[in-house]
């Protein structure tokens, strides 16, 4: 589902996708309160570099505290848009917010069949792909679980890259030990910063 879309004046044929949490904020556990918006040093300043590339700019994440009604979609949105206004103030930008609001695959409860959208599904990258004509093959993912390289593997995503900030690397995460073996990214890294740099590298 689309929680944000500003396309903006310039087309391309290629994106950068970003997990949000573990990624741009830190991950506390489904962070969707003020206080919890608590973003990496880097973050705005990253997203401003990577805006500068001739890519389209998305967020995509997985947003089970919706099924769950631990929040709604509009504390959801007012959570993102502490995230927009710290990017666009560093001269950044972000072209699209999508999300799934469904259950994640390891939690389904009886009688309820697994989306397409949730990670590693790679409903939300089809989706924006669909929005803006995208090549998928030559675009980008960074996340920080297994579950977002296998979206960009199960969609045919160009390159792949993990970095190690989210709460699963520090504290093990026995849900990711299946998908380690079937979904390897192409790079890992341990900061957004050098996840940035790397893209930099392969869109000259």
């Amino acid at each position: 589902m689309r929680g944000y879309f500003n396309k903006g004046n310039k087309t391309f044929d290629r994106a950068i996708f970003l997990d949000r949490d573990g990624v741009l904020n830190r991950d506390v556990g489904h962070p969707h309160l003020k206080e919890q918006y608590r973003p990496f040093e880097c973050m705005a300043e990253c997203m401003a570099e990577l805006s500068k590339l001739d890519a389209y700019i998305i967020i995509i994440t997985n947003q089970s505290g919706i099924a769950t009604n631990m929040y709604d979609v509009n504390t959801f949105k007012a959570f993102n848009s502490l995230i927009i206004n710290d990017v666009e103030s560093a001269g950044g930008r972000i072209n699209a917010i999508y999300y799934c609001p469904h259950y994640d695959w390891y939690n389904l409860p009886d009688g309820v069949e697994r989306c397409r959208c949730s990670k590693p599904g790679p409903g939300m990258l089809e989706e924006a792909a669909s929005d803006f004509e995208l090549d998928l093959g030559k675009s980008i993912i960074i996340g920080d679980n297994y579950t977002d390289i296998g979206a960009g593997i199960n969609a045919g995503m160009g390159k792949t890259i993990l970095v190690t900030t989210g709460s699963w690397y520090r504290n093990g995460n026995y849900r990711e030990e299946p998908l380690r073996e079937k979904y390897r990214p192409d790079f890992t890294f341990h900061s957004l910063h050098e996840a940035t740099q790397k893209v930099i590298e392969l869109f000259k």
